[in-house]
């Protein structure tokens, strides 16, 4: 496991993200299939509308997400996945440095799809 926090609904983790009054650097988040409860998907976010456009693939088939994304994979699986199967973990750093490292270790610990991993991550390195 990672230490990036619990796993939150996006419904939860939308309405966390609209709390928080400040974005005090930068966020690793780590996007699961809850109902498989597998890890699917790392990155790093310098602003709460990065991380909050990810939630929209919990509901992709109502606007214009699904057609704008750079990772084919990762597209096809959230389609194929029904309303409220997201689930979110995120952590917030002081640097982008700290977070990309961050980002890495957590990468490397669930692996990329095509090295035989669980992310739809397309490189290791976040």
């Amino acid at each position: 496991m990672t230490d990036l926090g619990p796993i939150m609904s996006a419904e939860f983790c939308a309405a966390r993200l609209s709390a928080m009054t400040a974005w005090p650097g930068t966020a690793v988040y780590l996007l699961w299939d809850i109902a498989k409860d597998k890890p699917v998907y790392c990155g790093t976010a310098n602003s709460k509308s990065r991380l909050k456009a990810h939630l929209a693939k919990d509901d992709l088939r109502n606007g214009p997400v699904g057609k704008t994304m750079v990772n084919p994979e990762l597209q096809a699986y959230c389609l194929a996945q029904p309303k409220g199967w997201l689930g979110v973990q995120f952590k917030m750093f002081p640097s982008e440095q700290e977070a990309r490292l961050a980002e890495q270790r957590v990468i490397s610990i669930h692996g990329i799809r095509k090295l035989g991993g669980l992310l739809y991550n397309q490189r290791m390195g976040g």
